[in-house]
């Protein structure tokens, strides 16, 4: 026992000594391991929920894009709100808020961000809530936030959130790819609460409208035209556009978000692994002749495998794994794909290190 000990001891006498060298790699590896933490979950959302909106796309979704006219008389015409609040009610609609919600209460659901989703389909869109066919008025809570529950006053309901929903819930929207809703109120409301909700949240309502065409009583084409033309009325002119069209290009976006941030970000862990590789092979070279006398006085190459690993351990798995635990802590399940590349990437590096190092110190001896 004294023995480990005294080698344990040398190899962090060997990481001090050594100190500018290995502090230097030890920073980019953390940076490193930290960008790609943040970037890697980000992208993973967004690629999840693309993947998870093919059975939207089964139903030959229509969404819109909107073109604002402050220079049109704004008469709010409720046509485009009775239209909506039908096709909400029949299922052949699904509409969100996520802006613009009760401006006037500036800490409504304690200033974090909100989600509401309206109609039978509301599944197709947002995923991992519980009965999600269900229109019943109810409200989550987030995996991440941390309040046991959130009085929620709106379009008439006084509703309580302190159900936590699960990790992976999230919610897939046509006009910004997908999101994790970890830290997102979601607010479920019935058809009927559309004509309860104030001008801003009306507004937004039907932008985000998604009419689900293939559904056997989906939307007439007299009543789209006349949706269209009341919301004109609130200032928004509506061009349809169809998901199953425009989903390549936004493919296409995550793809080049992977390539700018998360490709250069990997490629540069690399070069920091090899750096470091290198530089272990240059101080193990510094080292022999110690390693010699100490082998000669009687220390076995296991003793000296000791010290080596604990060298590895503290210039190179440390700094990998400490910004790791710190993003898992904060992200939680968010960081699982990208912290299991990081450590797995870790310990191969580790492996490959300590068996070159020591067949170095082997044939040095030997």
């Amino acid at each position: 026992m004294r023995q480990l000990f005294h080698e344990i001891r040398n190899g962090i006498t060997l990481v001090t000594r050594h100190f500018v060298q290995i502090i230097t790699i030890m920073l980019l590896m953390g940076l490193v391991c930290f960008s790609i933490g943040m970037n890697l979950s980000t992208v993973t959302d967004k690629a999840i929920a693309l993947k998870q909106s093919q059975e939207l796309r089964a139903h030959d979704p229509v969404y819109f894009s909107a073109y604002y006219d402050n220079s049109v008389p704004k008469t709010q015409d409720q046509s485009a709100i009775h239209i909506l609040s039908t096709e909400l009610a029949k299922g052949s609609a699904v509409s969100y808020v996520n802006t613009n919600i009760e401006l006037s209460n500036k800490d409504f659901a304690n200033r974090h961000h909100v989600l509401i989703v309206m109609g039978k389909k509301t599944n197709l869109a947002v995923f991992g809530i519980p009965n999600p066919q269900s229109t019943k008025p109810r409200a989550y809570l987030g995996a991440d936030l941390p309040e046991k529950s959130i009085d929620l006053p709106i379009a008439g309901y006084h509703l309580t959130a302190s159900q936590h929903l699960p990790s992976h819930a999230s919610f897939f929207s046509p006009h910004g790819f997908g999101e994790s809703l970890a830290h997102h109120v979601v607010i479920v409301l019935p058809p009927s609460a559309l004509s309860r909700m104030d001008e801003q949240e009306k507004t937004r309502a039907l932008f985000n409208t998604i009419f689900l065409m293939k559904e056997p009583s989906h939307i007439s084409d007299d009543d789209l035209s006349l949706f269209l033309h009341s919301c004109y009325s609130w200032g928004m002119s509506l061009v349809p556009q169809n998901l199953s069209v425009s989903l390549p290009e936004q493919f296409r976006k995550v793809v080049a978000l992977t390539i700018s941030y998360v490709v250069p970000s990997l490629a540069l862990l690399i070069l920091v692994f090899f750096l470091f590789f290198s530089l272990g092979k240059t101080l193990v070279r510094e080292e022999l002749t110690e390693l010699r006398i100490r082998y000669f006085f009687g220390a076995t190459l296991g003793s000296l495998s000791i010290r080596v690993i604990t060298f590895l351990l503290l210039s190179l798995v440390v700094p990998a794994v400490l910004p790791s635990a710190l993003l898992a802590y904060q992200a939680q399940q968010q960081f699982a794909i990208p912290g299991i590349i990081i450590l797995t990437f870790t310990l191969v590096v580790f492996l490959v290190c300590t068996l070159t190092t020591m067949r170095t110190i082997k044939r040095s001896i030997s």
